[in-house]
């Protein structure tokens, strides 16, 4: 398999809630992403050459017969050797049940994982060819199993002693921010809800995610408004009330600083063109 393959669907809340999904596959031979953010899982497997991904402060380097587990979710960066010929086997996965595998994988060793598995190979290569399908169930299955051979490897592969708590902080970060993204917050209630004081909170969002935990919280909200902006029809007062932005000039405000326009230049624009802003 030479040609790069996509397969991409929006899934119903019935998928996202029950099954494991991809919204792309495929093989790649040339490969540079640098990025703050993406709502994916990923599984890649190194076919030929080398690959590099560098996240959470680590550089990982994986040679042919390797793959990466890693949740892009955080800030990360992977790209090929430029002087090695090099080819990868990848799927993005997503789902309620993904995420909570990802967690149980994060607990075992930390994320990005690199391991070793002739079973991840073939996996990868039956999800490639249920892509072109409609039936969502045989993907899942297909999926889970690729999520399930990293787990059993990343139970094998333990982590060093006090790398682990430092992945869990930010993956904890992360996901503690997410919750405030419907709720009122302050740095108070945020801190609380993962058991710190404001100032750590403050100290290890800035050294593991890169900014503050309000901004990064903010960015999260702007990143749900588009999305209710393309996929809805809500009025942007509405949508700016769910989000608990004290006023809709506030959020109108907020959102042109994040993205360049105003929001309704954003649905106008996004529902012409696709989504644009990252």
């Amino acid at each position: 398999m030479q040609e790069p393959f996509h397969y991409f669907v929006e899934p119903s809340e019935f998928v996202r809630s029950t099954l494991c999904y991809a919204d792309g596959v495929g093989v790649s031979s040339e490969l540079l992403i640098d990025r703050a953010y993406f709502d994916n899982l990923v599984v890649m497997y190194v076919e030929q050459g080398v690959l590099y991904h560098e996240q959470c402060g680590r550089k990982i380097t994986a040679c042919q017969g390797d793959y990466i587990f890693a949740d892009l979710r955080l800030p990360h960066k992977y790209y090929f050797d430029k002087n090695i010929p090099s080819v990868i086997y990848w799927s993005h996965i997503n789902g309620h049940v993904a995420l909570e595998m990802a967690r149980c994988i994060g607990a075992a060793s930390p994320l990005p994982f690199c391991g070793r598995s002739e079973k991840i190979r073939e996996t990868l290569l039956k999800c490639f060819q249920l892509a072109a399908g409609s039936d969502v169930f045989s993907m899942s299955q297909k999926l889970y199993q690729l999520l399930l051979a990293v787990l059993e490897e990343s139970r094998i592969s333990r982590a060093a002693p006090g790398e682990e708590s430092q992945y869990l902080t930010a993956y904890q970060l992360e996901e503690a921010l997410k919750k405030f993204v419907y709720r009122p917050a302050d740095l108070q209630k945020i801190a609380e809800s993962v058991s710190m004081s404001k100032y750590h909170l403050c100290h290890l969002s800035t050294r593991l995610l890169g900014v503050s935990p309000m901004k990064k919280l903010t960015e999260e909200k702007i990143r749900t408004a588009c999305r209710h902006l393309q996929y809805t029809n809500e009025k942007v007062e509405v949508i700016a009330r769910q989000l608990c932005f004290a006023s809709l000039s506030y959020f109108s405000k907020v959102f042109k600083s994040q993205t360049g326009v105003p929001p309704g230049e954003y649905r106008r624009r996004s529902r012409e063109e696709g989504s644009y802003w990252v």
